[in-house]
């Protein structure tokens, strides 16, 4: 989410409600992407996102769940994603019999927390590579739509 240009945005269109795909496929784990959000970044932009919908369309939201490829994150993320929308406290601990029952099921060891333990990974060696590439693609997209809103 790139703030600058999401609140001219906002003002800009006026909308009545805001659609969100929420995908989980931008967590550090996942085998198909080179980004490196953990499960804390992804609570803060829930939050945020809501609190937009808050200020900007009397809290009209619609999220919609995709993208995500790893077991062990993509439904921690969108539990969070549940726990937050209904006000409910985020534990700090998976329940064991659920961690037991989906260990089995896919043969891999399960998070003993709902967030990622921090720092979650060792740092990545193409990290300023992948930073590099994206804030290239944010900028592209920025300067082909902040004509309209600004």
């Amino acid at each position: 989410m790139h703030k600058a240009g999401l609140k001219p945005a906002l003002s800009w269109f006026k909308p009545n409600a805001l659609v969100v795909q929420a995908g989980a496929d931008a967590h550090f784990s996942d085998p198909l992407a080179d980004t490196l959000l953990t499960t804390h970044d992804y609570e803060k932009i829930f939050r945020e996102i809501i609190t937009l919908a808050d200020k900007n369309c009397d809290g009209k939201i619609l999220f919609t769940l995709g993208g995500g490829y790893s077991t062990t994150a993509t439904p921690r993320i969108w539990a969070l994603l549940y726990l937050i929308i209904n006000n409910y406290d985020i534990p700090e601990y998976l329940p064991e019999i659920w961690r037991n029952r989906w260990q089995q099921i896919l043969q891999t060891s399960i998070p003993k927390t709902l967030h990622d333990i921090l720092p979650p990974y060792e740092p990545v060696i193409r990290h300023d590579e992948i930073l590099k590439i994206n804030k290239d693609v944010m900028r592209r997209l920025m300067d082909s739509v902040s004509q309209y809103w600004i």
